[in-house]
Formats: C-alpha cells, sequence, structure tokens
C-alpha cells in the first residue's frame, strides 16, 4: 500500500504490483486448494463462502453466514443468504443483494482481510462481480 502520509486519514492505494500478488494468493491458497469443496457447492447454483486470512471484523461475519470458525469453505445456507440479501437492500449494496438473489453457477463469496469479494467462476477462470470492484482476477 502507498501512503505518503503518517495522518491517520489519509487513503492507501495499493500498486498494480501489489494488487496482482494480493489476488494471486487469494486464488493459489484461498480459493484453488479447495476446488472439491467448492465444485459441488457452486456447480448446482449454490453459493460458496471462501474465508483466507479473515482479520477479526471479517471473521465476525464469517460467523454471522455460518463460519464454523475452522474449515475454510462453507455453503451459504439459505437463511443466511436471505439475511445479507435483505442487509444489502437496507444499505443500499444492490449489486451485492442483485448476485446474492439471482441463480447461476460458480459463485464464491470470499471474506478475506477486513472485508468480502463477490467471485465468479466460470470456464473462462476466476473473475470479480461486474461492479462490486471491477476487475478480472485471472
Amino acid at each position: 500500500m502507498q501512503n505518503d502520509s503518517s495522518d491517520s486519514n489519509t487513503i492507501t492505494f495499493a500498486t498494480p504490483d501489489q494488487e496482482r500478488a494480493f489476488f494471486d494468493d487469494l486464488l493459489n491458497n484461498g480459493i484453488k486448494p479447495h476446488a472439491s469443496t467448492l465444485a459441488p457447492i457452486i456447480s448446482t447454483g449454490g453459493i460458496a463462502v471462501v474465508v483466507h486470512d479473515a482479520a477479526p471484523p471479517a471473521v465476525t461475519f464469517a460467523l454471522s453466514l455460518g463460519w464454523d470458525g475452522i474449515t475454510p469453505v462453507f455453503a451459504m445456507s439459505g437463511s443466511a443468504r436471505q439475511r445479507f440479501i435483505e442487509t444489502m437492500e437496507r444499505i443500499g449494496d444492490h449489486v451485492t443483494a442483485r448476485w446474492l438473489r439471482g441463480w447461476r453457477h460458480g459463485r464464491i463469496f470470499v471474506v478475506t482481510g477486513g472485508g468480502t469479494l463477490l467471485v465468479n467462476h466460470d470456464k473462462d477462470g476466476y473473475s470479480l462481480e461486474q461492479g462490486s470492484i471491477g476487475r478480472a482476477m485471472a
């Protein structure tokens, strides 16, 4: 991250190399090693949740989605999904609400660092949900 000031109100930005390293780590250590667990969830239209190097606030959020605190991959339950949709609609995050509501193969909800990512998997590989961040992963 770049930070040109010691001021705590300064916004920091990842360099392209840092961004690439982050996504490479996520794919190679957080997603791909769990392909056999992910496949039956995402191939039937379910939403898989991957917890990878999550910071405490993100851990709390993952637990609220049904994470057991140990297993790196689990299927988001219908009730957790509905609660999450309602929360996203209430705060105005229509991209996440739409992604959660829709039915399609290949959805992976990633809890990592202090936040989350909407990841899609298809025949061409992995990508971030359009409008959520707008960057392809690999």
